[in-house]
C-alpha cells in the first residue's frame, strides 16, 4: 500500500468517507433491505374524515380508492426519477409555498438522478404495482444530525399512512447511523405537513432556513 503515501491527504479522507459510506449502505441492506422491499398495507379510506375525503384531488381511474392495499417501500433506483419528478410537482401545489418549486420535469429528474447515484442521499419510494405512492430522501451521515430533504406522497394517497410508513422507515434508518436529531424545512403554510411531523414528534425551532422553518427531533443518545 505504498501507493497510498503519494497521495494528497484530502484524497485520503474522500476515499475513506467514501467507504464509511459503502458500508453503512452495506449495514442497512443487510438489516432493512434484506428482501429488496419492505411490504406495508395502507389505511382503509373510511378511517378518513368525510372534509378530507371530500377534498383530496382524485386521479381518474383511481383503483386502490376503495378499500386498503398492499405496497412496498424500496430503494429508489435511477429509472424512477421521472415518476419521483411529477409526484413532486403535483404534490408541492399542496403545501401552500411561498416560493414556487422552479423546476423543470426533467431538471428535477436529472437531481434526483444525482442524489439517488450519490451515496450521500437515501432514496426510498413506495410503490404499489407499477404506481408510485410516494417517496423520501434524506441523508444519513453516520454520528452526524440526519436531514429529510423532501417527503412528498401523491395527492390522489393522502391519508392511506403512506408518508408515516416513510418516516419511520426513514427514522431506523437514522437511528441505525447513531444520528443524534434530523432536521427538517417546512413551509410556514403548509399546516398540513406542520401536523404530519407534529404527531411524529418533531418540533418547530425558531430557526429559519430562508423563509423556510427549521424543525428537528431529538434521539436518545443510546440509539
Amino acid at each position: 500500500m505504498a501507493w497510498l503515501s503519494k497521495w494528497p491527504l484530502t484524497n485520503l479522507l474522500v476515499v475513506s468517507l467514501f467507504k464509511s459510506n459503502q458500508d453503512a449502505r452495506t449495514q442497512l441492506d443487510e438489516q432493512l433491505f434484506a428482501d429488496g422491499s419492505i411490504a406495508c398495507q395502507s389505511k382503509s379510506p373510511q378511517a378518513r374524515t368525510k372534509d378530507t375525503a371530500s377534498t383530496r384531488p382524485h386521479s381518474a381511474g383511481e383503483t386502490m380508492d376503495s378499500a386498503a392495499f398492499s405496497y412496498v417501500i424500496r430503494r429508489a433506483q435511477p429509472a424512477d426519477t421521472e415518476a419521483i419528478a411529477r409526484l413532486e410537482l403535483d404534490s408541492a401545489a399542496y403545501e401552500g409555498r411561498l416560493e414556487p418549486l422552479n423546476f423543470t420535469p426533467t431538471e428535477l429528474a436529472r437531481l434526483w438522478q444525482e442524489r439517488i447515484r450519490s451515496l450521500r442521499y437515501e432514496v426510498l419510494v413506495a410503490e404499489a404495482g407499477q404506481t408510485l405512492l410516494g417517496f423520501v430522501g434524506i441523508m444519513a451521515p453516520a454520528g452526524g444530525n440526519g436531514f429529510i430533504q423532501a417527503i412528498y406522497i401523491a395527492p390522489a394517497f393522502y391519508h392511506r399512512g403512506i408518508g408515516t410508513q416513510l418516516l419511520q422507515v426513514c427514522e431506523k434508518i437514522f437511528k441505525l447511523r447513531k444520528c443524534p436529531r434530523v432536521v427538517l424545512y417546512v413551509e410556514p403554510k403548509n399546516h398540513n405537513g406542520q401536523s404530519f411531523y407534529r404527531k411524529a414528534g418533531y418540533v418547530a425551532t425558531n430557526q429559519k432556513f430562508r423563509h423556510l422553518t427549521v424543525w428537528v427531533k431529538e434521539f436518545a443518545s443510546s440509539c
